[in-house]
């Protein structure tokens, strides 16, 4: 499941593609910004941020491996995808290793993109309730371990503080129901 409008940036200098991925993205519900360099897309990646960058593998002024690494060290959720009209093995493995999500060679079908878009989009959902998630249940782990310190033991209206909690993780999707039951079984033993 995907929450919220993700944003995009395309990089190409052909602004036949740029306005073609633009249009077609943002009729599928994202939020689409474009560059036709390197230069001014590097002063959008600093100063906007994206979750997802479409670029170009070689355009005059870069390249698609540059816009991967500068992407690392400044927005390093970023997914980048590289789309090229030169491919090959050694470029498709080169991305990959210098952290593209994926890689796609033109000419392309739009609905090709969309589709790398959407999972690029997915994986990050997916990292970011993890995240989420984990977070959640690090400081469960630390309130409980505070109240046990205290004397509390974890019993009374902390712990079903913490079903809930728990149970609100659950409804949202982010845990199973027999993650869940385990969790819950875990932390709030009865009797404890």
């Amino acid at each position: 499941m995907i929450r919220g409008p993700y944003s995009i940036l395309i990089i190409d200098d052909d602004y036949g593609i740029r306005s073609l991925l633009e249009e077609f993205l943002e009729d599928k519900g994202y939020r689409v910004e474009t560059a036709g360099d390197g230069h001014a897309a590097v002063d959008l990646i600093k100063t906007v941020g994206f979750d997802v960058i479409v670029a170009d593998l070689k355009m005059p002024d870069t390249n698609g491996m540059d816009i991967v690494r500068f992407s690392r060290q400044v927005s390093p959720d970023a997914m980048v995808i590289i789309m090229t009209g030169y491919a090959s093995m050694e470029t498709a493995i080169q991305a990959i290793k210098e952290g593209a999500y994926d890689y796609i060679t033109k000419p392309f079908q739009v609905e090709e993109m969309y589709i790398a878009v959407k999972n690029a989009c997915e994986k990050l959902f997916l990292r970011r309730e993890h995240r989420s998630v984990m977070d959640e249940l690090r400081r469960l782990h630390e309130d409980r371990a505070k109240g046990a310190q205290k004397g509390k033991g974890g019993n009374g209206a902390e712990t079903v503080g913490d079903i809930e909690r728990l149970a609100g993780l659950r409804d949202r999707g982010a845990l199973t129901k027999e993650e869940f039951d385990v969790l819950k079984h875990r932390y709030f033993k009865e009797g404890h």
